[in-house]
């Protein structure tokens, strides 16, 4: 599906600056001479940014651009919570390293460790609606007794210490959400390379050549060459061929790079979107009139938690997408102060990639980080089945708003109303001044 594909863009291409303020005078849209410098100038932050080839300095008024959360340096102790240190190119978002040893995944905030596998802070440090939604998808387990089969569509020039780390989470993905897919069916994961691109176009995934455009605009960017080394990926319901009804999981891996990173959450969080679509295969429904912080919202909720073994470690990834958006462009992504901020924030963010353009165009981001505070929420307080009877409802020839309405008994508005408080209670937990 276009809306899942199309959307691997704004989840993948973002790459955030890294700020060393200074002073300087009167700057706006003169040249500066590194991406991410900020300098300060009569109550304005400038921020260095590239525009049509070039770089120049871009201002916001009343330090709009807030003190960023600690982020470890590269000769600092990390303590809990930190964010990590940017890549050693000293571009895109900062990433930390995770690793699988003996069955247990372990992060360092250094690529050469010191790895751990535990997080020391209490259940008693995180907001309890945080707290029990984790819980709450943790928890669960597959009531069905049969599962789908897999099979691989595999390059040679995967890496395979990553293609083990992929397949063992395809088929934990595929345990986890087994009462969701028909027993009958077929599993499909494509892992493949820039150098053996064309085995994408196996009847195994919906549109190659949409695979291939995401990948040229990836390969193109310096996001490639900086904080993409995990590759990109997708997961959707194929529509036509053999395969038709059956999800399909697709990754390349950049070959750039003689590192082989991984990324516990992509993977959990793409096949959130095979189970999605589900709900509308077959169906006189058009997948794009679902809230786009619905999709991506529940993807980011369901992926980071059922990737990450404890509270510490979800938090922190999500605390990280929300700094590295907001660094991506403060302009589009400021932080809300009011409970209508969020309220705004919400409702741009139902619309998608489609609406990127327009005013609407902030929301593409918002989608995957206030969606998630919005569906943790409704976990928290309307239960695990809330979220996916709102997608049965719609594929019951309901349109969003009443199939909302028939699942959780209140309207979208009045949900959007009882949730802000506690959004905005995240935001500003994450950018204190």
């Amino acid at each position: 599906m276009r809306i899942v594909l199309a959307s691997l863009l704004a989840m993948f291409l973002i790459a955030g600056p890294s700020v060393s303020p200074s002073n300087a005078g009167t700057l706006e849209g003169k040249k500066c001479s590194k991406i991410g410098q900020v300098k300060n100038s009569s109550g304005i932050k400038y921020l260095c940014r590239k525009n049509k080839n070039k770089l120049i300095w871009s201002g916001e008024k009343n330090n709009s651009i807030l003190s960023q959360p600690n982020r470890v340096s590269n000769t600092s102790g990390p303590k809990p919570g930190d964010l990590p240190p940017r890549n050693l190119e000293n571009c895109g978002e900062g990433v930390y390293f995770y690793r699988m040893n003996s069955g247990v995944l372990e992060r360092a905030f250094f690529e050469k460790g010191p790895y751990v596998s535990k997080d020391p802070r209490p259940n008693s440090s995180f907001d309890p609606i945080r707290v029990k939604a984790y819980e709450t998808i943790r928890n669960r387990v597959s009531k069905s007794s049969s599962r789908p089969t897999q099979t691989f569509y595999t390059s040679k020039e995967f890496p395979s210490n990553v293609l083990t780390l992929l397949k063992n989470q395809l088929n934990e993905s595929i345990n986890y959400w087994s009462d969701y897919i028909p027993s009958n069916s077929e599993v499909h994961g494509t892992f493949t390379t820039p150098k053996n691109s064309e085995i994408l176009f196996n009847d195994n995934i919906l549109s190659p050549k949409d695979a291939m455009w995401i990948f040229d605009a990836y390969t193109k960017s310096d996001y490639a060459k900086c904080g993409g080394r995990s590759g990109i990926s997708g997961s959707h319901i194929m529509y036509q061929g053999k395969n038709a009804g059956e999800i399909g999981f697709w990754i390349i891996f950049p070959d750039a790079h003689n590192v082989t990173h991984w990324s516990p959450t992509y993977l959990s969080h793409e096949f959130v979107h095979g189970v999605q679509g589900l709900f509308w295969y077959g169906r006189n429904v058009e997948p794009l009139n679902v809230a786009y912080n619905h999709i991506e919202g529940g993807a980011e909720l369901f992926g980071n938690a059922l990737a990450l073994p404890n509270l510490g470690w979800y938090q922190d990834a999500i605390k990280k997408k929300m700094v590295n958006q907001h660094a991506f462009n403060p302009k589009e992504q400021p932080i809300p102060t009011t409970e209508a901020d969020v309220l705004r924030m919400l409702t741009l963010s139902e619309k998608g990639e489609q609406y990127k353009n327009s005013d609407f165009g902030s929301g593409v981001l918002w989608a995957y980080t206030v969606g998630l505070h919005l569906w943790e929420w409704v976990l928290a307080n309307y239960g695990f089945e809330a979220y996916w009877d709102i997608l049965r409802n719609f594929a019951n020839n309901m349109t969003y708003d009443e199939a909302v309405k028939k699942s959780i008994g209140i309207s979208k508005n009045e949900l959007y109303k009882e949730a802000s408080p506690y959004i905005l209670r995240q935001f500003q937990a994450v950018f204190r001044k």
